[in-house]
């Protein structure tokens, strides 16, 4: 947790707009800040604005007054008339703030697709969006899950759990050495179906064991790209989509358990000694931000080491 600061009416009114902090007034003094609790260092809320309720984080990220809302006028640097409301009925009830680093892993930002549903979602009755919701979720595996953990009902994956994952990946490993002949079309569907589990398992808290379980898919995975390669006119894209997909999930991963940079670098070091080709873990930009100048350098020396460079 980031180191307490102090926030005052004072504070809010210095960091917005003039018209944005009478809009804020305005809807606090009607009341329509709902829901408001502490979150990530500051504080959420549901702020109800004519027939519409926005949903809003704010909070301090680095030195500065920051705050997060689904509105359609919300910028990420720029409080908008239903953030300043929820600051401010934070400042009333007392919250305690905590400076936040620069950039606030628990948090994401609504991208327009997703505020544009969700505007759809709040014309729909409580019954109405639940039939929609189960009707759904009945035959997607993804919005299932989803649910489930948003509803505490699934927690982090532990080694049961992870066993179809490790069955799949071995199966597809396993297509090559077959005692028949095999199309390699079929590696792009093995492929494609464990993408697909690994990212079912990720809408799940994060683990250390799905992270390995992640990597063993990847080693796998870069000896079948290889394989694909025979025919990489047709396969090519293929391959880089499967293997860039399973990176993602990696990242994601080992964004939200805040791996440390020496630790991340010898794991990728190792997966890049492993493949004969280039690994599709191996940390081009997507990794930068999580290894730093020196993580970068550790992996260089350690990879070099384990080559026998």
């Amino acid at each position: 947790m980031g180191m307490a600061v102090s926030i005052a009416t004072d504070t809010v009114r210095a960091a917005a707009s003039a018209k944005a902090y009478s809009g804020g007034e305005k809807l606090l003094t009607a009341g329509a800040v709902r829901n408001l609790e502490p979150g990530f260092g500051g504080a959420n809320a549901d702020v109800v604005d004519g027939t519409q309720t926005w949903q809003v984080w704010v909070g301090v990220v680095g030195r500065a007054l920051t705050g997060e809302c689904d509105c359609p006028d919300s910028r990420p640097t720029v409080l908008c008339p239903h953030t300043i409301a929820a600051t401010l009925a934070a400042v009333r009830a007392g919250f305690t703030w905590n400076a936040l680093p620069e950039s606030r892993p628990d948090a994401r930002t609504v991208d327009p697709a997703e505020r544009r549903f969700r505007t759809l979602a709040r014309t729909l009755d409580v019954a109405e969006l639940v039939a929609l919701i189960a009707r759904h979720a009945v035959r997607d595996r993804m919005l299932a899950v989803d649910l489930e953990v948003v509803t505490g009902r699934l927690g982090a994956p532990g080694a049961e759990d992870l066993e179809p994952l490790r069955a799949l990946v071995d199966e597809a490993r396993a297509i090559p050495d077959g005692r028949y002949e095999y199309d390699l079309h079929d590696i792009a569907t093995a492929g494609r179906a464990v993408v697909t589990e690994l990212q079912v398992l990720a809408l799940r808290p994060p683990s250390v064991e799905l992270l390995d379980a992640v990597e063993y898919a990847a080693e796998r995975w870069d000896y079948l790209a290889g394989v694909l390669s025979q025919d990489w006119r047709t396969y090519d894209k293929e391959a880089c989509e499967i293997g860039s997909a399973i990176a993602a999930v990696h990242v994601g991963l080992c964004e939200r358990l805040r791996i440390d940079p020496a630790e991340l670098a010898e794991r990728l070091a190792r997966l890049a000694t492993v493949c004969e080709t280039d690994s599709c873990l191996y940390p081009t930009g997507q990794y930068r931000h999580l290894l730093g100048r020196d993580g970068l350098e550790a992996f260089e020396r350690r990879w070099k080491e384990l080559r026998g460079w």
